[in-house]
């Protein structure tokens, strides 16, 4: 949604509300799409849709539309890295222990 809106519209802060809107629903196909480090959350998944494994599939399919429009992925990275989100996803790894930990 948000490239259909960034080559109809060109930049603006709707696209950003698309984003954070994606960013929340499966929180590791910005970094896959960034080629940044991620690590999959020790914590519950509300749906497979927000699965590393489903965000694979993602980036398999979308990786080249980010590269084709013009400015798609520079607009990720700026959004990305703004993200509140991305400081809250640090602190819940923080401060939930992992389950196995919690088994032993």
């Amino acid at each position: 949604m948000a490239l259909a809106k960034l080559r109809a519209l060109g930049p603006s802060a709707d696209i950003g509300e698309t984003l954070l809107i994606g960013f929340a629903a499966n929180r590791y196909v910005a970094p896959m799409l960034l080629g940044e480090t991620w690590e999959r959350l020790d914590a519950f998944h509300g749906t497979n849709m927000a699965e590393p494994e489903w965000a694979h599939d993602v980036i398999a399919a979308q990786a080249n539309l980010w590269q084709a429009v013009p400015r798609g992925a520079e607009l990720l990275q700026f959004w990305w890295a703004r993200s509140a989100l991305v400081s809250e996803w640090s602190a819940l790894r923080n401060r939930w222990p992992s389950c196995a930990s919690q088994q032993q």
